[in-house]
């Protein structure tokens, strides 16, 4: 069952389309690869379907219902949550603080602020948002860094507690940009495990990624774009057999 799909979605910059008619179906449960060069329009499609730019023409469907018109954070509750190549934590603040504060979209009735300063609270509330804070990084494989400042982790650390965070707002659609940049092969393949693991709990994984070890390992379909167009889609297989593709993204790593 498709969960989200892209009709025709075209962004154009100044007269320049970033992304002219794509279509994908995701499908509910799936890892899907988004995969192409630099400049090829991945992270505009990120944006367009987490709501961060607007389509300049076409659709964006999440559940059967269009969200292009909504704003990031009603895309947010709706259940499509994302993280980021760079990765955005609060420095200062213990990995468990950073993952409550992932929690503020879905139970935070009085926004961000209350949820920026929990500590100073003792009510049932919190108490059950911190018990969720530690099952997810326990899920993460990182209960032994639970109060360790962000500021003080490895990138790898980094981008795993990225991960958390979005995570903690309880996604139907986790969106992945480039989870594995900078990390280490063990690093990667702690990471291949965890999206496997994500898959598992019926989280549906939209992946960006430059590292095709991983995406060729983890991901069950693949769609590839160039100059902003989709040239194919299919099995791993079927796209690492794919002359245009072979061509159009492999090439250009040669040069």
């Amino acid at each position: 069952m498709v969960i989200l799909e892209t009709k025709d979605l075209t962004k154009e910059f100044l007269g320049l389309k970033a992304l002219t008619g794509v279509n994908l179906k995701i499908n509910r449960g799936e890892i899907f690869g988004l995969i192409g060069p630099n400049g090829s329009g991945k992270t505009t499609c990120f944006n367009l379907i987490t709501g961060f730019l607007k389509p300049t023409s076409g659709n964006i469907l999440f559940e059967e219902n269009s969200i292009k018109a909504l704003q990031p954070f009603e895309i947010a509750k709706k259940g499509i949550v994302r993280t980021f190549q760079l990765v955005s934590l609060f420095p200062n603040l213990s990995c468990e603080e950073n993952v409550i504060i992932g929690m503020h979209s879905k139970v935070m009735k009085s926004g961000l602020g209350e949820t920026l300063f929990w500590w100073k609270r003792r009510d049932t509330k919190l108490v059950a948002l911190r018990t969720k804070a530690r099952e997810i990084l326990v899920f993460m494989g990182m209960e032994s860094l639970l109060n360790m400042p962000a500021k003080n982790l490895p990138l790898g650390d980094e981008r795993r507690l990225a991960v958390a965070i979005a995570l903690a707002a309880d996604p139907k659609v986790l969106l992945l940009d480039e989870p594995a940049a900078g990390m280490s092969p063990r690093e990667c393949a702690q990471l291949v495990r965890l999206i496997r693991d994500i898959q598992k709990k019926g989280i549906t994984v939209l992946i960006v990624e430059h590292n095709m070890r991983v995406v060729m390992e983890i991901c069950n379909r693949i769609a590839v774009l160039s100059y902003g167009k989709k040239i194919a889609e299919g099995l791993p297989k079927e796209i690492a057999d794919n002359k245009q593709v072979i061509s159009v993204y492999l090439g250009e790593s040669k040069k």
